[in-house]
């Protein structure tokens, strides 16, 4: 185990003797980090979040932190839960849960970028990618090989299906369905995730960029 001299780990937190804290990062009681994780600096890992093996968690972010959701208090707190080899990079923001048991659950090798965001009480699959400050609001269910630009703000709720794709304009507050695309700036509000031609990159089978 490494773990940098000006690190704060909290007494209750549980560090996995192959994992490594940087300098400056804080994890707080409570908080589970798995083999061979990687925490750089400057991190907060909140009380009630549980890694698995193999995350990289890059300058900055949050995972853990209290729900924006006017409703919180601490005694209401739901655990963020965390597969393994995802990658949160600078300044990710996770939120807990609040409103359900499970809480917040983000699944495998999943990527997400500088400043994207994940709401409390998400469900998110295996081999997602949420691109620079591509924003999840509570609730939201995404399955798996799902590709989000940067800017995509997904609505509350909202289910979006495997291999879908969205893009920025002007905001998603529709659920898609499997192999959807979003974004089409001549939809109003983008309703919908609309057509199956444009995510070919993503779809099972494929090889290239973004294939499985």
């Amino acid at each position: 185990m490494t773990i940098h001299p000006t690190a704060i780990i909290e007494n209750g937190a549980e560090i996995h003797e192959s994992a490594s804290i940087g300098p400056y990062s804080i994890v707080e009681a409570g908080a589970v980090v798995g083999p061979d994780c990687v925490i750089e600096s400057q991190v907060r890992i909140y009380g009630g979040t549980r890694m698995g093996r193999g995350n990289r968690v890059s300058h900055g972010a949050t995972l853990g932190s209290a729900p924006q959701d006017l409703s919180y208090r601490p005694d209401k707190a739901k655990p963020l839960t965390i597969g393994d080899f995802n990658q949160f990079r600078e300044c990710a923001n996770i939120s807990q849960g609040i409103k359900t048991d499970q809480g917040t659950r983000i699944g495998s090798h999943n990527y997400f970028m500088a400043f994207s965001h994940v709401g409390h009480d998400c469900q998110v699959g295996d081999h997602n990618i949420l691109a620079n400050s591509a924003t999840l609001a509570g609730h939201v269910a995404l399955e798996h090989h799902i590709f989000l630009s940067g800017q995509v703000a997904v609505h509350q709720f909202c289910r979006i299906g495997a291999y879908a794709m969205g893009q920025p304009w002007p905001g998603q507050h529709g659920s898609a369905r499997p192999g959807g695309q979003a974004g089409d700036p001549g939809l109003p509000f983008c309703p919908a995730f609309v057509g199956t031609g444009a995510p070919a990159l993503f779809h099972p089978g494929r090889s290239g960029p973004g294939a499985p």
